[in-house]
């Protein structure tokens, strides 16, 4: 069956570049031209280096540690679009997939539209304001000012901007929703905008040869039968193209392709959640969407490193806490299989921050909750909805009452997935029994507990019909939190607060040593990264991800890590959200002699430790011990080795780490060298520290400066340390336990380059690069 080929009236125009930037707090829209300077498409304003300072960190920023000590503020962009005739008679719209926050928009001086959320699209009819005899000038307002985050969230346009130009008749806005009620069947519901005398509407999937032609309507439904389908799951994320397209008289009308997959979602509280028909356990991460040193601009690229990071480490689900995601997140969750838990807000009426979304909660609730269900509905890896986290009138009647009136909304577009929300203790309210929570679950699918684990057991037998997930939980309690799930068919999974660290909540899962600073305590900035992440800025996995690995088999099955304090050191402090200050490592120099803790975690039942060749024991490490082998080992320097051992004392896996030399040379490596001329292209280049053999040193911290040549940019730069208050920007960084990243972006201009990375006493070393046009 041939596909559709008929050329589509419908103009998708991003708009990437062209624009104008400029940062004020000032009021109304000005003109200054010598203020204006030139940006691209996405942009973060927070995350640029401060006037005058070659970072962006400030300690008096109002969002202290909230925000990572970076600053927000008033931003104005300015674009000129140029009508073309052919626009005349047909729809114009710009769409906004994200803009942080309080957006205004004007065209030609008329503001159009407001639109206070930081997190949800939006779009912008601009039909009737278009000037075609001259250049139109589109002015966009952000204002971030204040206390209006507990997070870095960013501040602009940092999500993608498109024009989209469609016919009379044409599908509306996310007029085109997909179900798949069986994982042969597909319903698609579809709303058409003008007139539909004699159009028909036409679904094709060229794939499964499945098409059908009916005479199209303003709004109607149609079932199709897709036998042969493969089911769309996190081990295969299959996806098929759905082709709609609007016809009258042979002429094509409207055409829009679809990327759609086959899977079903039950639940029940005695099967716990079924995907495809099958319990599924969520191993779960929760993630906030930055992006590191790119801050919160959503780069597809980016967004997709992300996905694959979480997956590689064995993560098959995340909670975009708390928060809509963009939409190029969940293009990467459905073609990587992330399922996701898609969270709303994280406030309603009551505030946790004096210039946050509560303000504008009561007029706009319903839109925003309607516009992240109609853009997110189609994707197959949303598999459930979260109306909310941590609100503070959760168990109280007025907070009951909103649950259920965002809950019907929800359900009036999607009654396929499941309703959650992330539920919190009553930390607030001291004294106050947990079990006067019960009303902030009244109507939801699933109960979300918010490091709760310890009730889930005491719940279910006083309420024998809770299904319940873990929706945050400490990482030094995965253990205990993921028992229950292995345990239970209700209980259904657990999302650890975090799957990837991010910036800002500056601190949470810090250790201190004696004599450190803790912005906590003193007024100054100790901390920019939360450090609680699985999973570092540069793409790291730390020790808790590595142990999160051994819990749930989706890893080697042996990992060893040292504590970085000798027996009769002095203690450190870990904080709720932390993990000990262990490593993989056997460099100690200075510890001779001295006794290092060394923990191998591991699910074999006999482990063997031995160094430089000599055993010095064995290890059974089981659940009582929480999967986990202590060994006390006096320090010297060369291979240290753990071995697992079947009943004969074969060896069926081994795990190294060796002392390293002293720091000799540079080494990069890319996780792609040909990119996309498209200016939105990203390579992303992990920089080491080694020495003479290859090994890398954990103890360096050389400044690295990084050339870049030829058709590239020099998008940002990081570490994996949580203190630092370095640039994002600037070439330069200097190494974290020896290492850093670079990320290089693409222009429009295809060729060849190179990043090079120098640092004093080392051998520098360079990363060769090429894009080339798109689509070739």
């Amino acid at each position: 069956m041939a596909a559709m080929s008929l050329p589509t009236p419908r103009v998708v125009l991003p708009l990437e570049t062209g624009w104008e930037f400029r940062y004020e707090s000032i009021d109304g829209p000005v003109d200054a031209p010598n203020q204006w300077r030139p940006v691209e498409i996405p942009h973060d304003y927070s995350i640029e280096d401060l006037p005058g300072r070659s970072s962006p960190f400030d300690p008096e920023a109002p969002g202290s540690t909230s925000t990572g000590y970076t600053l927000g503020g008033v931003g104005w962009y300015r674009r000129r679009i140029q009508a073309d005739p052919g626009w005349r008679g047909r729809t114009v719209r710009l769409f906004f997939d994200g803009v942080y926050q309080d957006a205004t928009v004007w065209l030609n001086g008329k503001e159009l539209r407001r639109h206070p959320y930081g997190y949800t699209p939006f779009y912008v009819d601009l039909t009737e304001h278009l000037d075609f005899a001259g250049e139109n000038e589109l002015l966009v307002r952000t204002d971030t000012s204040g206390r209006h985050t507990r997070w870095y969230s960013g501040s602009g346009i940092y999500r993608p901007v498109s024009l989209v130009v469609s016919g009379p008749t044409a599908f509306e806005p996310w007029g085109l929703l997909v179900d798949t009620p069986s994982l042969e069947s597909l319903r698609v519901r579809y709303r058409i905008e003008g007139p539909t005398d004699g159009a028909t509407l036409r679904l094709e999937l060229p794939e499964l040869g499945v098409a059908r032609t009916v005479p199209a309507a303003s709004e109607g439904a149609e079932l199709l039968a897709a036998k042969g389908a493969e089911a769309w799951s996190p081990e295969h994320p299959r996806l098929y193209d759905l082709a709609c397209a609007i016809e009258r008289d042979g002429r094509l009308l409207d055409r829009q392709t679809l990327r759609i997959g086959f899977r079903t979602v039950q639940w029940n509280s005695e099967q716990g959640l079924l995907l495809n028909g099958v319990p599924v356990k969520v191993k779960g991460g929760c993630a906030h969407h930055d992006n590191g040193c790119l801050g919160a601009k959503a780069f597809p690229r980016a967004e997709e490193r992300r996905v694959r990071q979480m997956r590689e480490l064995g993560f098959n689900a995340v909670r975009t806490a708390h928060n809509p995601p963009s939409a190029a997140f969940l293009d990467a969750c459905d073609r990587f299989g992330l399922m996701v838990l898609d969270e709303a807000f994280d406030q309603w009426t009551r505030p946790k921050n004096p210039e946050d979304y509560h303000r504008f909660f009561n007029e706009h609730w319903k839109t925003d909750i309607e516009s992240m269900v109609l853009r997110d509905h189609n994707h197959p890896s949303v598999i459930a909805w979260s109306i909310g986290n941590e609100i503070p009138e959760r168990a109280e009647s007025d907070g009951v009452a909103i649950a259920k009136r965002l809950v019907a909304a929800i359900r009036a577009i999607d009654e396929s997935r499941p309703v959650s929300a992330g539920v919190h203790c009553f930390w607030d309210q001291p004294g106050r029994p947990w079990k006067e929570i019960d009303p902030a679950f009244q109507h939801l699918d699933i109960a979300g507990y918010n490091y709760q684990w310890r009730e889930y057991e005491p719940d279910r037998e006083r309420v024998p019909s809770r299904l319940v997930w873990g929706t945050e939980s400490f990482p030094k309690e995965s253990f205990e939190s993921w028992m229950p799930v292995l345990d239970h068919p209700w209980a259904i999974g657990d999302f650890v607060w975090t799957g990837l660290d991010y910036v800002g909540e500056a601190g949470i899962g810090r250790f201190r040593h004696p004599g450190e600073p803790d912005d906590w305590v003193d007024p100054q900035i100790a901390y920019t990264v939360a450090g609680c992440g699985d999973i570092d800025l540069t793409g790291e996995i730390r020790p808790q991800g590595l142990y999160r690995q051994v819990l749930w088999g989706t890893g080697p099955g042996i990992q060893i890590l040292v504590d970085s304090v000798p027996e009769g050191g002095q203690a450190y402090e870990v904080s709720g959200w932390g993990w000990p200050d262990e490593r993989a490592s056997w460099t100690w120099p200075g510890c001779e002699g001295r006794t290092m803790t060394v923990r191998v975690y591991s699910r074999h039942a006999r482990i063997r430790l031995s160094l430089n060749g000599r055993t010095l024991g064995e290890g059974q490490p089981t659940r009582a011990s929480r999967y986990t082998a202590e060994f006390k080992v006096p320090y010297e320097p060369g291979e240290l080795a753990a071995e697992a051992l079947d009943a004969m004392g074969r060896v069926l896996e081994r795990r190294t780490l060796e002392t390293a030399g002293q720091p000799a040379a540079l080494a990069a490596k890319a996780d792609r060298t040909e990119l996309a001329a498209d200016g939105m292209d990203l390579a992303f280049v992990e920089v080491e520290v080694n020495d003479a053999s290859g090994r890398r040193c954990p103890l360096a911290s050389h400044l690295v400066r990084f050339r870049v040549e030829g058709p590239f940019v020099l998008e940002g730069v990081c570490s994996g340390d949580i203190r630092s208050t370095e640039s994002f920007r600037r070439p330069q960084r200097r190494a974290w336990r020896g290492r850093c990243l670079a990320v290089l972006r693409s222009t429009r201009q295809p060729g060849e380059g190179r990043l090079i990375a120098e640092a004093d006493g080392l051998d520098p070393c360079e990363v060769a690069v090429r894009s080339v046009q798109p689509g070739s």
